[in-house]
């Protein structure tokens, strides 16, 4: 019988830790620039880019090429899977398959709305209202405006600061998100003018 020093087992396990957090960091940041691709060819630009996350931006002093006559900033942050972390990465990947996005858009129109809705994971057609300054009747019109969209959100709101903020799971290229998410803000501007 061979025995083996604990001295040995702990620089194993110290090698194996760090060497999985290079390779996966390594990985992460390039999964996750695939993942964000499609947005930047859309003047979005690469801010902020970790393992894990990616955070996306356009303001329009930076450049005037995109969504100038409606938005003044967009921001998308989109997060995934811990790829340099051993012991979160297969916990996290069984619960979240999918990125998660977060939009956050100021329009330059002040909207002087509000209402935030939160969509059941389990149960795509309960609608959850937390807050709002809506008429039933704007409220209805909203809610099928978003259903009508083919989206996987979890949270939609309307606001001040920011004008709107979007939570979602990414299903498909981020030009596609970009495209019915500006469909859907110049629908609720039209409604609301």
């Amino acid at each position: 019988m061979t025995y083996i020093e604990p001295l040995f087992i702990i620089l194993f396990l110290i090698i194996l830790y760090s060497s999985w957090y290079f390779i996966g960091s390594y990985f992460g940041r390039r999964i996750m620039r695939n993942i964000s691709k499609t947005c930047l060819n859309k003047d979005l630009r690469i801010r902020l880019l970790s393992p894990s996350s990616v955070l996306l931006e356009y303001r329009r002093e930076d450049d005037k090429k995109y969504f100038d006559e409606v938005y003044d900033y967009i921001g998308f942050y989109i997060e995934w899977l811990p790829f340099n972390n051993i012991f979160d990465f297969p916990i996290r990947y069984f619960v979240r398959r999918r990125p998660l996005g977060v939009l956050r858009i100021q329009i330059r129109k002040r909207l002087g709305r509000r209402i935030d809705l939160y969509f059941d994971k389990d149960h795509p057609d309960d609608i959850y209202i937390a807050e709002s300054n809506l008429s039933l009747e704007d409220i209805g019109e909203m809610i099928a405006l978003i259903k009508s969209s083919s989206l996987d959100l979890r949270i939609f709101s309307l606001g001040e600061r920011p004008s709107v903020a979007v939570t979602l799971y990414i299903d498909r290229e981020c030009e596609e998100i970009l495209k019915e998410i500006d469909y859907l803000i110049k629908k609720l501007i039209l409604r609301f003018d």
